[in-house]
């Protein structure tokens, strides 16, 4: 027998309350390695999805607090703040051009 979500959240349920495995097998009449491989899937760290260096973008309000709309862009101090910083590192570092422009005279 294949395990449905109710039965899923249900474990997961259980786990949390501290049951044993065996406990909530016996509760749920289901089999114990379906319990343990539920909790073992869903207690494992997901890995983040999320790079380290946050984007402007990420930091922006999106969308409207009635309807939850797409239609907005509104820059908050946060976004600001990480595009002054994003500036200050651009303009820092000067481009090598000598290697890819010509000069006829010299």
């Amino acid at each position: 027998m294949r395990k449905n979500k109710n039965q899923e959240y249900a474990i997961l349920w259980l786990a949390s309350q501290n049951k044993k495995p065996a406990e909530i097998a016996d509760e749920l009449n289901i089999g114990i390695e379906k319990v343990e491989a539920a909790i073992r899937v869903n207690s494992e760290p997901k890995p983040s999805k999320q790079k380290k260096s946050s984007k402007s973008r990420d930091l922006m309000i999106s969308r409207t607090s009635n309807k939850g709309n797409k239609s907005v862009a509104i820059m908050t101090e946060q976004a600001s703040m990480l595009n002054d910083e994003l500036k200050k590192k651009q303009r820092s570092r000067p481009k090598d051009t000598q290697s890819y422009i010509h000069k006829p005279n010299e």
